[in-house]
């Protein structure tokens, strides 16, 4: 994960931006997507495609400060991942 960007909207909220990259790997596939894979552990052309990319996904975490206590009592993490594999395969129908 790389921090891009931090902003405070208010003076008890930071708001980080990100990049996360990660290669999809058998073992990711397996487990986000285990309907592209077959009973006989056969990877579908579209895992086929998958494996070896990487996903570079933006995202933002969120944290809210409670300056009576010092501490975070709030965090909120987000990724979008789906722009990142429309850019691989052109089509999110395919692995729906």
């Amino acid at each position: 994960m790389e921090l891009k960007d931090m902003k405070m909207p208010t003076p008890d909220t930071l708001v980080a931006s990100t990049t996360m990259s990660v290669y999809i790997t058998n073992k990711r596939l397996r487990k986000a997507f285990p309907h592209l894979i077959d009973d006989r552990s056969k990877l579908s052309s579209i895992a086929m495609r998958l494996l070896g990319e990487k996903l570079v996904m933006k995202g933002s975490v969120f944290f809210k400060w409670d300056a009576s206590t010092d501490k975070v009592v709030k965090l909120h993490s987000q990724t979008d991942m789906l722009t990142s594999m429309l850019n691989l395969l052109h089509n999110l129908s395919c692995v729906l």
